[in-house]
């Protein structure tokens, strides 16, 4: 199922283990105090711990994993089973249930931002996470994890073989086919077949699962479910506020009369390990990849080393040890790669990436992996062995102290940050699964501050020598289609390179090459800037904000926020003036002016000086003109206003013109603008282009790149910023008004006041209102796209431009994205469907976008939307889902002054102003929700969803054309 990644001390992979200084290294490591494990005498595992995230701004969620059978335990004969049973659980309407669990799930909680299922070679596991103020939900799911760990109706349907077919092989085939099998060959063509599997048809390993799935026997399934969904194999984990005694009282209620079979099987965990054991041939090779659905051309390049871990989790303290180690390697590794692309016309195309790489568990493989993209076959001598010298020359030489120490800060910081409950989670599954260490946050962050300090810059560098020397080095060319593979190097190519650049004599690296400027300012220019700016001063005492109007006509609203945990300030200017301003040309180049100026940098600074500043200082900048508006957005660590305000200054008023800079930006679009052919690109610009008339040729969308010049870029950027009057700056965050006012007098109290001459009638004259088209009906037929299955369902019509208007609309998509996503899932769907809406010109634009590999994906996409409009339109909706939609709308309206997001009060005061400080709208709104019945939305969705306001656009491959 949809897999997500967490990150975490505990959750990355072990490559090595180096001596250790600390005395009680080989100590044993106690398990959470705080937790309540236990064992049902019938075998099964539970963990329960209580947990009040006290620094936390959001409600509180508890946590729920099912932790089953894996693939280990599967037969011959099913192979990839233990996946579609997975599938099957939570396709199944249960014995206590009369809906599955999507429906469920979607229906009764307000907050669906968090539910997981994932199998893998040692484990399958169901998680979600509720509120935790509602007890009976808690109780309901409770009960589902029960129905999922062992249920009459479940193996029932196992033995159903329409059933089968539509949630379990449509699923996970799709699931294959769309997200998996490019990553399945990679991994085959770089680690060659696992043990006991034939090796003659290369596509045997990536197809295996796959083959089994359309072919296996019913039996094969039931057999697998009988044998394995049982007590002893599985665990259940609760993290959040909750009353232990009580929780584990009700999992002994629950848990206790699940069966064991009659005469239990068993699998040894070492025969399987030493099975899927790969063994490295100890040489190099260069893998070729060919991916349809991209322009770019990437480059991956593979250290390999056997491992004798399965899994990432640390189990002593020894390992731990090694674990911060690999941490700090990562970290630095970081840092040195983005410097190999801090120079202009670079062949690299950022991101470069290192890290270290796990393949999955049982293979015991681990990799240092170097990742980026080139702009083409002719670049790639060039940009590899840029990343081959940095690479040859940490192996050489290691890193510096300096390096050392910004790394162990760096990580202490994230080590003292509150661990949350979902690490806690994954800590316990692994204590379960594999003995791993889970000793809770406390005794993790004494343990992790002491030996993170006692590790030394030579054993850094004995761990990246050892992982740069190894033999087996692979590798990885992936292309687009209409690159050939003979065009790409070859291994006696490649390891020709390899040998010359080992024989080159390449410096240390030096410190000065990650530091950023000491002083963006000059004393003689600070000087200059004085505090004593006018200014008048004026409360809002209702949202708690300070406004100042500047003497230079600049309007700033301040927002002082206490949090325990968002320790940082969210900056946001904006103006009503941005490319439209303009005529013709002209309002093009604006468009692209501060994207070329944030590549050049400001005052005497270019943007990697400025990067190298930021990443030390936390400071994130952008500067963005549109059509109607143009922009500054930043955040900053609490306690460093000065430096980010400083940068704004000078992007203000000293933008940098940079010859090198520009032509570096002029390639990259030209890149960007090249790459926008893949598919999905090109199905939603065929949408633009049908429903809004907007054309790939046409300027609105793609500037003619010969006629931006620098000069001209620069000229019409400073005219956007020439008067500080059509400016408004929100700041929110940690901070005191009177402590950070004397600093926006001295920077932004000098922005230019000058009249640039430019009206808001202007503004309002050359604005060009995009209004949808209705009634278009239309098909197309590519055979650039193979396999490639699209289809946008759109309803278009006008709305009365009310306030209470828009909110019911609002309240209307909720509900019908809710309804159709969970109507997907029933359906056999693998990804959610969503339903998108925007509201502006008096328009409304409801949208479902699906993309697939597979041509009944789209058909029932469109069956489903029609169907849940239709039940809409003449029931109403579902009354679960109505209740719970405005159940959530409310309690984020009644809350909404308790938000502590620097980010959202920076937008919300913003739109305020705009609005002419309606502060009665959230209680306008509250009234809405309190007042409006299931019957409104029904006699809305009619007058929205009907014929006339359709559009369906498909795009489907040549093959499918009727002769």
């Amino acid at each position: 199922m949809k897999k997500q990644l967490f990150f975490g001390l505990l959750y990355l992979s072990i490559l090595a283990c180096t001596p250790g200084k600390s005395q009680d290294i080989s100590t044993s490591i106690p398990l959470d105090p705080k937790v309540r494990h236990g064992r049902l005498e019938n075998g099964f595992t539970y963990y329960i711990r209580n947990y009040q995230d006290s620094v936390s701004d959001k409600d509180q969620r508890i946590f729920f994993q099912l932790i089953g059978p894996g693939g280990r335990f599967e037969d011959d004969d099913q192979q990839g089973l233990a996946h579609l049973i997975e599938h099957m659980v939570i396709e199944t309407k249960s014995s206590h249930f009369d809906d599955i669990f999507y429906d469920y799930y979607i229906k009764n909680l307000s907050d669906r931002g968090h539910w997981l299922m994932q199998t893998g070679p040692y484990k399958v596991y169901y998680q979600w996470a509720i509120p935790d103020t509602d007890p009976e939900l808690f109780s309901q799911s409770l009960q589902r994890l029960r129905d999922f760990a062992q249920d009459k109706q479940i193996l029932k349907n196992l033995q159903n073989d329409e059933l089968v077919d539509k949630h379990g092989r449509g699923t996970v085939l799709q699931e294959f086919n769309n997200h998996d099998r490019k990553r399945s060959e990679k991994r085959y063509k770089l680690l060659n077949e696992p043990k006991g599997h034939s090796k003659a048809d290369p596509n045997i390993y990536v197809d295996r699962h796959n083959q089994n799935i359309k072919t296996f026997e019913l039996e094969s399934l039931v057999r697998f479910y009988k044998d394995w969904y049982r007590p002893d194999k599985q665990a259940l984990i609760i993290v959040g506020n909750v009353d232990v005694d009580e929780v584990e009282k009700q999992i002994k209620g629950l848990f206790s009369d699940l069966k064991m079979p009659d005469a239990p099987r068993d699998k040894s965990l070492q025969e399987f390990q030493q099975k899927m054991r790969i063994a490295l041939p100890g040489k190099g090779k260069v893998v070729t990849l060919t991916d349809s659905t991209s322009n770019k051309t990437q480059i991956e390049i593979y250290y390999h080393h056997s491992t004798d871990k399965i899994n990432g989790t640390p189990t002593t303290k020894e390992e731990y040890r090694a674990k911060l180690i690999e941490r700090l390697y990562n970290d630095m590794m970081s840092q040195r790669m983005n410097s190999v692309t801090q120079q202009y016309n670079v062949t690299i195309q950022s991101p470069l990436l290192h890290y270290i790489h796990a393949f999955p568990g049982a293979y015991q493989v681990e990799s240092a992996l170097t990742r980026f993209n080139v702009s083409s076959v002719a670049s790639i001598p060039e940009a590899f062995g840029l990343v081959m010298k940095s690479l040859e020359q940490i192996r050489r030489y290691g890193f510096t102290r300096v390096e050392l120490q910004r790394a162990k800060d760096s990580i202490l910081e994230e080590i003292n940050k509150n661990m949350g409950p979902l690490p806690l989670v994954y800590q316990y599954q692994s204590h379960y699964l594999f003995d791993a260490l889970a000793p809770g946050p406390e005794y993790e962050r004494e343990m992790a501050t002491r030996m993170i300090e006692e590790i030394t810059l030579e054993e850094v560098h004995h761990f990246a020598h050892k992982l740069l020397d190894s033999p087996d080095r692979d590798v990885v060319f992936t292309v687009p289609e209409d690159i050939p593979h003979d065009s790409l190097p070859d291994d006696e190519t490649i390891s020709g390179w390899i040998r010359e650049i080992k024989k080159t004599d390449i410096a240390p690296f030096q410190d000065r090459d990650i530091e950023g400027p000491k002083q963006l300012i000059s004393d003689a220019e600070l000087s200059k800037l004085s505090e004593d700016i006018n200014y008048t001063q004026k409360e809002i005492k209702e949202l708690g904000v300070t406004q100042l109007l500047l003497d230079n006509g600049l309007q700033i609203f301040l927002k002082p926020l206490s949090s325990k945990k968002n320790k940082e300030i969210q900056i946001t200017g904006l103006s009503q003036q941005g490319a439209s301003v303009f005529d013709g040309r002209d309002s093009l180049v604006a468009n692209k002016a501060a994207d070329i100026v944030m590549n050049s940098g400001a005052g005497s600074w270019n943007k990697f000086e400025l990067a190298r500043l930021n990443r030390e200082k936390k400071i994130e900048l952008k500067i963005k003109v549109n059509e109607n508006t143009t922009s500054i957005r930043g955040s900053v660590a609490s306690g460093d206003i000065e430096g980010i305000l400083q940068q704004i200054y000078l992007y203000v008023t000293e933008p940098n013109k940079n010859e090198l800079a520009f032509k570096d930006w002029f390639q990259k679009e030209q890149e960007t603008l090249r790459q926008r052919k893949n598919f999905g690109n090109s199905f939603y610009d065929l949408v633009k282009s049908e429903i809004y008339g907007i054309k790939l040729d046409e300027p609105k969308s793609q500037v003619n790149l010969a006629d931006i010049q620098l000069d001209r870029s620069l000229e019409l950027y400073r005219k956007l910023f020439s008067d500080a009057s059509n400016f408004t700056y929100v700041i929110a965050g940690d901070f005191e008004v009177e402590a950070i006012k004397p600093y926006l007098l001295r920077y932004l109290g000098h922005f230019p006041t000058k009249s640039n001459n430019i009206s808001l009638k202007n503004i309002e004259k050359d604005i060009n209102i995009e209004q949808p088209v209705r009634g278009v009906n239309k098909t197309f037929y590519s055979d650039e796209y193979k396999n490639n299955y699209a289809v946008s369902i759109n309803y278009m019509g006008t709305y009365p431009p009310t306030e209470e208007a828009i909110f019911k609309l609002e309240i209307l998509r909720e509900i019908l994205s809710a309804n159709i996503s969970a109507r997907g899932k029933m359906e056999g769907l693998y990804w959610p469907l969503d339903v998108a809406a925007r509201f502006n010109n008096n328009f409304f634009h409801f949208s479902v976008i699906e993309e697939s590999k597979e041509h009944v994906v789209i058909e029932k996409t469109k069956s489903i939307v029609a169907n849940e409009l239709y039940e809409l339109k003449e029931k109403g909706p579902d009354i679960t889902v109505f209740r719970n939609v405005i159940s959530k709308l409310k309690s984020k309206r009644e809350n909404l002054f308790r938000n502590s997001n620097p980010s959202w009060w920076c937008d919300y005061i913003m739109e305020q102003n705009m609005n002419g400080w309606d502060l009665k709208a959230n209680e306008r709104e509250l009234s809405i929700l309190k007042s409006l019945t299931p019957e409104e939305i029904r006699d809305i969705a009619r007058k929205c969803f009907t014929r006339d306001n359709l559009s369906i656009i498909e795009l489907l491959p040549e093959s499918e054309k009727i002769q």
